[in-house]
């Protein structure tokens, strides 16, 4: 009577296509994560900006406007807090990755405007630049990195 059962080899050939299968679905769901933090990443940024522009529209400057061609972060001017104190921000987003990861201010002053800028974690997610890529402005050098950073332009004044 022939016994009814898988051979070694089979069952090491199923595990392995299990475990190939298993490390390409991985992968996959891990870039998927990567896009889904830099699209929130964009999607904080365009609030931040929106949030910005009410306040400029309230009280003709931008915040923390003391020193134009600096680069300022959440943690050293405080510039999230500063919209939210003045209702413009309900919380001040974060990196959905890193708190400790901060969104960055640059304040180019008068008719320069400002950039927000979030660093991207997948270098294929191709930012939107808003259409400033680079270039020059009062003599202030414009530039965001595709690939590397998300940036969002403000107006000038």
């Amino acid at each position: 009577m022939k016994q009814k059962g898988f051979t070694l080899i089979e069952l090491l050939v199923v595990i392995s296509v299990i475990g190939l299968l298993a490390s390409v679905i991985l992968v996959s769901v891990n870039n998927a994560r990567a896009k889904s933090r830099d699209a929130r990443r964009k999607a904080d940024l365009q609030q931040i900006q929106k949030a910005m522009e009410l306040y400029f529209d309230k009280t003709g400057s931008y915040p923390i406007n003391r020193n134009p061609g600096s680069f300022y972060t959440d943690a050293n001017a405080d510039f999230l807090q500063e919209l939210q104190d003045n209702g413009f921000l309900a919380r001040g987003p974060k990196d959905p990755q890193s708190p400790e990861r901060l969104y960055h201010y640059y304040d180019y002053g008068g008719a320069c405007g400002y950039f927000l800028i979030a660093q991207v974690e997948d270098p294929s997610n191709n930012p939107d630049l808003s259409g400033v890529a680079g270039g020059t402005c009062a003599g202030a050098t414009l530039s965001c990195i595709p690939g590397v950073y998300y940036c969002v332009n403000g107006r000038g004044s």
